[in-house]
């Protein structure tokens, strides 16, 4: 459990980590302490921008992550304990987790099927596989998956066919031969400009339809809650 540092001569109301260097400028005798970052909230203290392990990051890469967040439309965030990044098509976070101080990148969940993350580090996120050194490296990976998203528009998947396989006794097959073979025949898609055609057709844009509006939706909850 984290021990959060604050001074009680400050008016900014903003707690520090045991380590942050800021605390040399604070006298011991002023010194009060919050048992978690939840507590330090509740009494209206946030925590400090320098403390955290992705901060001490973000200062090392900020002229080049910044210049590349304008360059390709970027929205970038230092909260707490991670980096929140808005792209033209998602949501992302970006955490520091591990003992040798790794960087993960988090996708926000868009289908509601998926439901939470599989860790408790980032609910409502889920990991990716790529990996690199630097904050500069997930986002051109970012960049990447936008432009993939720009080619390949995400819908909803639809439900996996039903085997239409007919499994019958031997003797059936036997006394119906030919009129058998036609019960397990895959059934056929529709021609076009038949009145089936046109329903599936509607049906995939109202997909297409649902699936963007989540999307935009997911951005929306994101550039709220990074305005707070």
């Amino acid at each position: 459990m984290a021990i959060l540092i604050y001074s009680t001569n400050s008016h900014r109301k903003i707690a520090h980590l045991s380590h942050c260097k800021i605390l040399k400028r604070i006298p011991k005798t002023s010194r009060r302490t919050f048992t978690s970052l939840e507590e330090a909230q509740a009494h209206g203290y946030r925590l400090c921008r320098c403390c955290p392990a992705i901060a001490v990051k973000y200062r090392k890469e900020r002229r080049q992550v910044d210049q590349y967040c304008r360059d390709n439309g970027f929205i970038l965030k230092l909260l707490d304990y991670s980096i929140h990044i808005i792209s033209k098509h998602d949501c992302w976070r970006l955490i520091v987790n591990g003992g040798n101080k790794s960087l993960f990148l988090y996708h926000k969940n868009t289908d509601k099927s998926r439901g939470g993350s599989r860790s408790d580090l980032v609910p409502g996120f889920h990991s990716q596989k790529f990996r690199t050194d630097t904050i500069l490296g997930y986002l051109r990976y970012i960049s990447s998956h936008d432009a993939y998203r720009e080619e390949h528009p995400c819908t909803e998947q639809p439900p996996a066919p039903m085997d239409r396989t007919i499994r019958v006794p031997d003797w059936v097959k036997d006394k119906y031969g030919g009129e058998y073979l036609s019960l397990i025949m895959p059934k056929r898609r529709p021609a076009r400009g038949t009145r089936r055609y046109r329903k599936e057709q509607a049906k995939k844009k109202r997909q297409k339809r649902h699936a963007a509006i989540i999307r935009v939706n997911a951005l929306l909850d994101e550039l709220a809650a990074i305005r707070l």
